[in-house]
Order: C-alpha cells, then sequence, then structure tokens
C-alpha cells in the first residue's frame, strides 16, 4: 500500500515535470 502510493506520488510529479516542460 505503501509503495503504491510513493509510485503514484513519483508518477504524478514526473507528470508534472514532463508539462512544465513542454511549457
Amino acid at each position: 500500500m505503501v509503495m503504491q502510493g510513493q509510485f503514484l506520488n513519483l508518477g504524478l510529479a514526473l507528470f508534472t515535470d514532463l508539462t512544465m516542460l513542454a511549457r
């Protein structure tokens, strides 16, 4: 459960980073 939450958090951070770069 904790691992899944951390993985989701990492994915969200990566997605935000990609969107910022896309800008």
